[in-house]
């Protein structure tokens, strides 16, 4: 086993960056920071290692000479990760390093998970890396890549197949070709974004069931309203609330596990008889409801008292 090398220099890295930042030549730049013009040039622009078997190991530049691209304050800036490399070297705690930094311990702890290599040792110019590497970027979609798809998903729509029915019949489709599968999100997206590509502009005013021009979600389409027709508790009979005339009850709905059964209770507020409904498809749609009333379903308990 060789001898671990000295630690990186961030702090020379990072004024050797600001300075070509600044327009200052490479030379010069390097002769100000106090490091040799080839270390210099190989921070600026990575370099290849070749090994006598023919392999090529291709190292990528250590130092960002663009400047730091903005992105939300919620994510960790290069800046952050190379504060944090100085304070773990200075053996602080996960939690004294989040209270210095003014994050949270959970942070500064997966942090130091994806960003240490397999020894253990933590590089935040890599890390930095590895974090903008894993965030979001622009994909080809598969409608707008392929032109034979696009055209498939496009005359089902034509002839008023849904999106769901559409991505469901894809695989039939094309069993042999798993790039070809959709999801029905997929199809959607393609229809009313024209950025995302893939199908033409015009089928959401034709072809599609409901016609919308603009998305609707299902959440937004389902919004509650009031109930009309009902007595609310507060404004029933005295009767009712002392319990002196039978033939008043009151439901209540017990869910099961996962919430796929259902029973149904219905108690008599006078002789509290108790009818029990159950519920085996769920409480999902009205034909449900109305077989709770009837035999199979029904059992007769007494409650007491």
């Amino acid at each position: 086993m060789g001898r671990r090398g000295p630690s990186p220099d961030y702090a020379k890295r990072e004024k050797l960056a600001g300075l070509l930042r600044d327009g200052t030549s490479l030379s010069e730049a390097a002769r100000l920071v106090g490091v040799n013009r080839r270390t210099a040039k190989r921070w600026r622009n990575g370099r290849a290692i070749k090994y006598a078997d023919g392999r090529v190991l291709k190292l990528l530049p250590v130092i960002n000479t663009t400047g730091p691209k903005e992105y939300s304050p919620r994510y960790l800036s290069e800046d952050e990760r190379i504060r944090l490399a100085d304070l773990r070297r200075e053996k602080r705690t996960i939690r004294e390093i989040g209270r210095l930094m003014g994050r949270a311990p959970s942070t500064i702890s997966r942090e130091l998970r994806r960003g240490s290599d397999a020894r253990g040792r933590y590089h935040p110019f890599e890390a930095q890396r590895r974090a903008l590497g894993r965030r979001r970027v622009q994909r080809t979609r598969r409608l707008s890549a392929d032109p034979v798809l696009g055209d498939w998903v496009a005359t089902k729509l034509k002839a008023r197949w849904s999106p769901e029915q559409i991505a469901i019949r894809s695989r039939r489709q094309f069993p042999d070709e798993p790039a070809r599968w959709l999801c029905a999100e997929t199809i959607y997206q393609a229809v009313y974004r024209p950025d995302l590509g893939g199908l033409p502009r015009e089928l959401p005013g034709r072809v599609l069931r409901r016609r919308h021009l603009i998305r609707r979600r299902d959440a937004q389409r389902r919004r509650s309203g009031p109930v009309t027709g009902m007595t609310m508790i507060h404004d029933r009979d005295a009767a009712v609330l002392d319990r002196g005339e039978v033939g008043h009850w009151e439901g209540d709905l017990i869910m099961g596990a996962g919430n796929a059964t259902a029973i149904v209770t219905l108690v008599e507020r006078v002789t509290r008889l108790t009818l029990l409904g159950y519920l085996p498809a769920g409480p999902t749609t009205l034909p449900t409801w109305q077989r709770a009333w009837w035999p199979p379903y029904l059992s007769v308990r007494r409650r007491p008292g």
